[in-house]
């Protein structure tokens, strides 16, 4: 049970195309990916928590139980 496939050249070439710009966007997306991960920015990745947090300490009564 063989299967036989054929492709034109114009075919071939397309193909290649195609996956050369999968693997490039594969790529680049990894490159992005390990970026943000391994390198994260501090202090700018939730700005909203820290100024909360530091409205919240603000309070009257919040240092009591």
């Amino acid at each position: 049970m063989a299967v036989k496939l054929e492709l034109s050249w114009g075919g071939l070439v397309s193909l290649v195309v195609v996956a050369f710009c999968i693997f490039l966007w594969m790529f680049l997306l990894g490159l992005w990916a390990g970026q943000t991960i391994l390198m994260p920015v501090e202090n700018a990745a939730r700005p909203g928590v820290t100024s909360r947090l530091h409205l919240l300490a603000q309070q009257p009564g919040s240092g009591e139980l």
